[in-house]
């Protein structure tokens, strides 16, 4: 069974490659207590830049969930939802195919509309 610490770590370590260190010296950012982090950290001034960051940077990651907390969202300022909508948008563009198999079915499908058509009768030649 984990312990809490145990269970602080595996969250930060997942979070060092975005955070860095200073993840592991704030508390885990969630749903419910991110507002009040935010809070917090804009108190702190230039101190609690990269808690704002980062905070915000949950946020964006979290959108819909952000989105789906009216409490949440109606609190944050115009300019706050703006840059979390920005960190949602940034990021390298991809391109992603993706094949189905009624794609493949439409196409088996051509090859026999295409064999049922009327063929010419050998006298019509």
């Amino acid at each position: 069974m984990e312990t809490a610490e145990e269970k602080h770590t595996d969250f930060t370590g997942e979070l060092c490659s975005r955070c860095g260190p200073e993840a592991a010296e704030t508390p885990q950012i969630s749903a419910e207590n991110c507002f009040e982090l935010l809070t917090k950290a804009k108190r702190e001034g230039a101190a609690g830049d990269q808690n704002r960051d980062r905070i915000l940077r949950y946020m964006s990651d979290h959108y819909l969930q952000v989105l789906r907390t009216p409490a949440l969202f109606g609190r944050l300022t115009a300019g706050e939802r703006e840059l979390i909508l920005a960190l949602r948008m940034g990021g390298g563009k991809v391109l992603a195919v993706a094949e189905t198999s009624e794609v493949l079915e439409r196409g088996g499908s051509r090859d026999r509309v295409r064999s049922q058509s009327p063929q010419p009768e050998p006298s019509q030649r």
